[in-house]
């Protein structure tokens, strides 16, 4: 297993104490192994939401495409106008 060595500044590292004791991590070693996985966690989630966003972005645009393709769309007043009754 890589061992990775860094210093914190005083401030954080009083947090860090707090938050280990508050949630009862066992030690230091354990809280930055959760961190980083839940960081990474995130970070995935991120991905397939963007992924899941991007596929639906795509669908719309060839909806569009098929249902007005070499049509003349209305401006966007007329298309907006209801808004504004």
């Amino acid at each position: 297993m890589p061992i990775v060595n860094f210093g914190l500044k005083k401030p954080l590292d009083q947090k860090v104490n707090q938050i280990i004791k508050k949630q009862g991590f066992t030690s230091k070693a354990e809280f930055f192994r959760f961190v980083v996985w839940h960081y990474l966690g995130e970070q995935n989630k991120q991905n397939r939401a963007y992924a899941e966003f991007a596929t639906a972005a795509e669908h719309l645009s060839n909806t569009i495409r098929k249902k007005f393709s070499g049509k003349q769309l209305p401006s966007l007043q007329e298309q907006l106008a209801d808004l504004y009754d």
